[in-house]
Formats: structure tokens, C-alpha cells, sequence
């Protein structure tokens, strides 16, 4: 490559400003880009920590394309992978003068089993309600003209079509398929076959670093590097995987699977119908035995006692269950496959059993909405990570991997991030960010802080600053009833312009909050990664209280037993660094462009009063603070 191409590529005079409205040259995204490209060519694995607002979408993509090797790129979110396709792609190929071969890949539930909606339709009278009928009907008008069958094309998708027109590993019936030939899936795996570049997201690149997943695993193992990018959500991702050892959904799934049999192959068949009744009420008995259990915590002698109970039960349940799928299994392939599932599952409950019998005091347990799951700590930190995630740490190097954020460092160093991969990073690089925070943000702490223990927090924190609330403001709480309270104060307060999660899908709801001249944007944390904001306007960004992560939470447990075993303190070791970082991340979504300003609330006095407040102070950026409402709303100009 002629060095000096990619810096002029992206110096003052670039093309970027004809093929994007509002560009704004940033020398920091100049830098970046050389910084991509030299890791491209050292073959060596980087983290590059680049600020917010820089543009590193275009800062990565564009050395990509000029380069001449095949490269993965994976973002945490479906959202950021259509993004960076869609919209941030043609910009990049026209910047480097060169269009090679994109195309997005992800897991087979994102895309249509023409097989399954067919079934679906055939037998939809007799198995669902007349709105399940219906979106189902809409799903075939969308699949006639549909040409890649993703259903992220789709809009509020019903969880139970989802799933009848979906195909798991165990369920696809591959080129034994009568519609085969026109599967989304396999045509996307096809595409990825033949790709220079790949965009994947960080559940698929985890589930393909193993051989196990044989198809994915030989697709990935073709490329020559891997970019992570919002790479401050890979070792949650890892941690997540590493941990899991069993949950109780698959006996919902398998309950419904044998369900659908009824309207395939098996109709009539009494015997399986009573097992799908039963398999679905041993899920339940199970939850209300738990239900009692508070929301998470360590393996107690008495639970323990349990969860063993629980795993003799459904051995002898699955054991009695493998007898009857196997005397029909030559009725169908979807029931051998069941069968197969059956006896899987088998193997996986005796061993679990097996090991919680010699080391139950590693495990850990979690209740949700989403029922009870059972985790497993091996420690995590430095040498422990390697032994959890060997296949990972062994795919990973066999790549050049490129992780890339806007939040990695702590206190201005990598250390936190880098003890918590699979691997050695050999070259480290922070690029800082473009703007003038001193001059484009300024920070307000209310005078009176209601307590957070208080059921009337959130409205009474947001009737404090509700005058700040009238043009554009984004609200970013830190739970789900934070969510539900700061909602019922909003709708019943004013008649503004809303926008809340859950009330339509993610890419809609920011689309629809950038597009409007005012209104407020009310998001839990899943929202705070990943969301870009450019051009939205927000003058107000109100965070309900610091981000600490629940300590009850298993996989806090883990990490929190992996340090105690080394002497090391969990909470200045973990919990404040994840609690920085967390906080760097929600403020990155307030100033977006250079001629941005902002009131940036917090709402939590722990950012001033704590022991280690000026922790958490000296990881934002320097900018001003008042006490005074006033100063605060003309700071914003309204």
C-alpha cells in the first residue's frame, strides 16, 4: 500500500464531506485509521481506544477495504452490524476508491425456515389464536419478496411466530430439507464463504470460536484478522459463556417442539401431547420450587440439595421420554432429532449432578423473569481465563485480533480490560477525543438529591430538572423499574414528545428520537453501547444513578470468588473500574459533533460524596458544574 494514500484518504481535503452531510474533519480519526492499518500489516494483536465522536466506524472500515486480507469484523449488537453494512460501508468504499466483497452473517434464528412457516400455515387453525394466524400470514406476504430472509426486516415479530418459523442446529434438517435450495440461512452462509469481508456480531464470533459448531467454525477459521468493535462488551460476552452451565428454558422449547409435531407428522398422538402437558408443568413445578430463593446467590448445602433432587427428577423424566421418541422415530426426522436432543440433554444433567456432588461450592444460581439458571466460577481474572476459554483463547490467536471502543482504559490504562481476555495483547493505543468538553458540556447537580432508596426517586429526581426537559433530553436509568417509574412521571407530567424502550424496536425508536426537533429518549443500560446519537440534538443527558453492576448477580459472585482466591479486592478491582467505564460510555452518548453542548445530571450523590468519587470524576472529561437550575437551562439555550 502507498503509505501516504490513507492519511490524504482521510486528511482536511478527504471526499467524506460530499458523501456525508455534516462531516466535520477530525485529525484524531486520521490517526485511528493509520493505527488500523498498521495493525492490519504488523499482524500482531492491538487495542485501540479511540474517543467518542471521532468516527471510528469509517476510521476502521476504510484501512479494511484498501488492505488485501480477509478480515472479520464483530460488533455486540445486530443493530451496530446493520448499521455499519447499511449505512457506513458505501461511505467507506467510496472513500477508498475500492469495493470488495461485504457481506453480514448472523445466527441462524435471525433468519427464516421457509420449511417451518410452511408447516406453520398448514397446521396455524388448530395450534394458535387468530392473531398468532395472522402474523403469520404477514410473515409469508414479507417472505415472498423477502431476498435474504432476515427477519430483522420485520417489525414486532411475535416471540411464539419467531419461533415456529425459526430452525435451531438440533431442529435444521440440512440438505435433507425440501427447501434447501432456498434457505436463508445456508445462502447467507454461502455469501460469507465467498466474502473479503465479513460482518458478524460478538454472540456469533464466541459461538464459532468453537469446533463444535463445525459449519461456522470452518467459515471463521478462512479469515486473516479479527476486528472487535464495541470491544469494552467482549470479555461480558466471554464471561457470560465461559459460566452458564444450565437453565431450565429448554424444557419450555423442547415442550413446545413436541408440540409442533402434532401438526407435522404426528397428529393424533395422544401420548406425545401428554408429554409436551408434562414437560411444560415439570418447568413450572421447578421455577415455584425456586420462587422462594432470593434473585441470586452462592450453592447453600440446602440448595444444593435441591438442584440434585431436581437433576435426579429429570433424569428419570428424560430417560422414560428417550423410550417413547425412539419407538417413533422412524415416523419423522424432526422426532429423531428430538431423541437426540432427549438424550443430550440426558448426558448433560448427570454430569452437572456428577460435579456438583465434589465441588458445589463453585456454583452459583440466578432467578429472573426468565426462570432459574445455574452458573459455575473458575475465577476469571489473568491466568483463570485462559484455562475457562481455551478453545476461544487458541481461535483467537490463530487470527489477529484488533479490539477497538471508545472505553477500555481506567485511570488511563488498558490493565482492567487486558486481564480479562483469553489472550496477550502486544500493542496498546488511546486516541483522544475531538471536542471541547469544557466548552460543549457543563454539569448540573441538583441542590437536593432525593435518597435512592426512596420508591419516589426517579419522579423525584426528574421534577427537580423537569424545566430541562422541554427541548431534547436523553434519560438513561440504571434498571428496568427505574424504567416503569421515570415513564409514569413523564407521561403524567407534560404533554412532550416521548420515546421509550420496549415501546417499539431499538433501531426505530433512535431513528424516530434523532428525527424529531424535540422530545425525550428514555433507555435502560442496554441502550447506553452502541447508540449513536449524531445529529440528534440532545441538550440534556440525565443518568438516574453510577452504574454499579448488582453484586448479587452470579457472575459478579464468580469474578468476586476467582479474586478473593488471590487476596484481591473485589470491589476496587472490579466493581469501581466496571463502574468507570460504564459511566464513560453513558456520557459518550451526549455530545456527538463538534458543535454540540450539553447538560450533562447526574443523579446519584455517591459522584461527589463517596470515598471514591474523584475515582470515577478524574474518568470523565474536565468540564464545568453548577448548583443553580438557571444557569443550567440557559446553558442550553432555552
Amino acid at each position: 500500500m502507498n503509505e501516504p494514500k490513507l492519511p490524504q484518504l482521510l486528511g482536511p481535503e478527504n471526499p467524506v464531506p460530499a458523501l456525508m452531510p455534516n462531516y466535520e474533519f477530525r485529525p484524531q480519526q486520521r490517526e485511528f485509521s493509520v493505527r488500523i492499518e498498521q495493525s492490519l500489516h504488523l499482524n500482531v494483536h492491538a487495542v485501540i481506544e479511540a474517543g467518542t465522536g471521532i468516527g471510528k466506524t469509517i476510521g476502521y472500515l476504510v484501512p479494511i477495504l484498501m488492505s488485501k486480507q480477509r478480515v472479520l469484523i464483530s460488533t455486540y449488537t445486530k443493530l451496530l452490524q446493520d448499521q455499519v453494512f447499511d449505512n457506513d460501508l458505501a461511505i467507506a468504499a467510496e472513500i477508498a476508491g475500492i469495493h470488495r466483497k461485504v457481506q453480514v452473517l448472523k445466527g441462524r434464528e435471525n433468519y427464516l425456515c421457509r420449511e417451518k412457516l410452511q408447516q406453520a400455515v398448514r397446521s396455524a387453525e388448530p395450534m394458535s389464536t387468530s392473531k398468532i394466524e395472522a402474523s403469520l400470514m404477514d410473515v409469508w406476504q414479507w417472505s415472498t419478496s423477502s431476498r435474504l430472509g432476515d427477519l430483522s426486516e420485520l417489525t414486532d415479530l411475535e416471540p411464539k411466530v419467531h419461533r415456529l418459523i425459526t430452525a435451531s442446529a438440533t431442529e435444521c434438517l440440512k440438505t435433507q430439507c425440501p427447501s434447501y435450495g432456498d434457505c436463508a440461512y445456508f445462502q447467507a452462509q454461502d455469501r460469507a464463504q465467498k466474502a473479503d469481508v465479513l460482518i458478524v456480531n460478538h454472540q456469533l464470533l464466541l459461538a464459532g470460536s468453537s469446533p463444535e459448531n463445525n459449519l461456522t467454525h470452518q467459515l471463521f477459521e478462512n479469515f486473516d484478522v479479527c476486528l472487535i468493535d464495541e470491544a469494552e462488551q467482549w470479555p461480558g460476552v466471554l464471561r457470560e459463556a465461559a459460566s452458564l452451565v444450565y437453565d431450565l428454558n429448554w424444557l419450555t422449547v423442547f415442550s413446545e417442539d413436541l408440540q409442533d409435531q402434532l401438526g407435522i407428522g404426528a397428529q393424533g398422538d395422544e401420548t406425545l401431547a401428554r408429554w409436551s402437558r408434562r414437560l411444560r408443568a415439570t418447568r413450572e413445578e421447578i421455577d415455584r420450587r425456586f420462587e422462594s430463593e432470593d434473585h441470586a446467590g452462592p450453592m447453600s448445602p440446602a440448595h444444593k440439595t435441591q438442584v440434585l433432587l431436581m437433576c435426579d427428577e429429570l433424569e428419570g423424566l428424560l430417560s422414560s421420554l428417550m423410550e417413547v421418541l425412539q419407538v417413533r422415530g422412524s415416523r419423522s426426522l424432526g422426532i429423531r432429532q428430538l431423541s437426540d436432543q432427549c438424550a443430550g440433554q440426558l448426558d448433560r444433567i448427570m454430569a452437572i449432578a456428577g460435579d456438583l456432588e465434589v465441588d458445589a461450592q463453585r456454583y452459583f444460581w440466578r432467578s429472573d423473569g426468565q426462570g432459574i439458571s445455574w452458573y459455575r466460577s473458575d475465577g476469571w481474572f489473568q491466568d483463570h481465563v485462559e484455562g475457562s476459554l481455551n478453545q476461544t483463547a487458541s481461535f483467537m490467536n490463530a487470527l489477529t485480533c484488533i479490539f477497538v471502543s471508545a472505553s477500555m482504559t481506567v485511570n488511563e490504562s488498558f490493565d482492567f480490560f487486558l486481564q480479562q481476555l483469553p489472550i496477550r495483547v502486544e500493542t496498546m493505543h488511546r486516541i483522544g477525543s475531538p471536542f471541547d468538553f469544557s466548552r460543549q458540556v457543563l454539569g448540573y447537580k441538583p441542590a437536593v438529591l432525593p435518597s435512592l432508596q426512596s420508591d419516589e426517586y426517579m419522579s423525584q429526581l426528574l421534577s427537580a430538572i423537569d424545566s430541562l426537559l422541554d427541548r431534547k433530553a436523553l434519560i438513561l436509568v440504571t434498571s428496568h423499574k427505574a424504567l416503569a417509574s421515570a415513564a409514569h412521571y413523564l407521561r403524567g407530567n407534560g404533554d412532550r414528545l416521548l420515546f421509550i424502550q420496549g415501546e417499539q424496536g431499538a433501531a426505530p425508536l433512535v431513528e424516530a428520537f434523532r428525527a424529531a426537533k424535540s422530545g425525550i429518549l428514555l433507555v435502560t443500560m442496554g441502550y447506553w453501547q452502541g447508540m449513536d446519537l449524531a445529529g440528534a440534538d440532545v441538550d440534556c443527558l440525565v443518568m438516574d444513578r453510577l452504574p454499579f453492576k448488582s453484586p448479587s448477580d452470579p457472575l459478579l459472585q464468580s469474578i468476586k470468588q476467582g479474586l478473593e482466591d488471590r487476596e484481591s479486592d473485589f470491589f476496587l478491582e472490579f466493581l469501581l473500574p466496571d463502574c468507570a467505564l460504564r459511566l464513560r460510555q453513558g456520557f459518550g452518548r451526549l455530545i456527538r459533533r463538534g458543535s454540540d453542548r450539553g447538560v450533562f445530571v447526574m443523579g446519584d450523590a455517591r459522584y461527589w460524596d463517596a470515598s471514591y468519587a474523584q475515582y470515577l470524576q478524574n474518568n470523565l472529561p474536565t468540564f464545568g458544574w453548577t448548583d443553580t437550575l438557571n444557569d443550567a437551562i440557559a446553558f442550553t439555550g432555552n
